[in-house]
């Protein structure tokens, strides 16, 4: 007997093990945490290296949500709250898949040391 995978109604517990952070906007099916920021050298006055400063530090997250049509997406500049933290929308896109559910591919950032308000 063949491997298949059936899925009946809305598969409401359908997480594709991404976990659920997302949840409020549908069905997570996948999501990526990079941490990125700036690097400057220092030069000492005979243009030798002499240290790194690092700085706008942040966490981006990006995620691929199946939601329903109505749902609204968020909003760029709109705060979006992940594990008790605050980040900002840099980038949402919603694509039609099906006449009832949609794709969402969201991006959000965590700057270091900023206080979203």
């Amino acid at each position: 007997m063949p491997n298949y995978i059936t899925h009946h109604g809305e598969a409401q517990n359908v997480i594709w093990g991404a976990g659920n952070e997302f949840t409020a906007f549908g069905f997570l099916q996948s999501q990526g945490t990079q941490l990125d920021g700036q690097v400057s050298e220092l030069k000492d006055e005979n243009g030798e290296l002499r240290g790194l400063s690092v700085f706008n530090k942040k966490t981006v997250r990006t995620a691929e949500i199946t939601m329903k049509k109505s749902q609204r997406q968020p909003d760029f500049g709109e705060i979006v709250t992940i594990d008790g933290k605050r980040y900002i929308c840099r980038g949402s896109n919603k694509q039609a898949e099906n006449e009832t559910y949609v794709k969402l591919s969201l991006t959000v950032e965590l700057y270091a040391g900023v206080v979203l308000s």
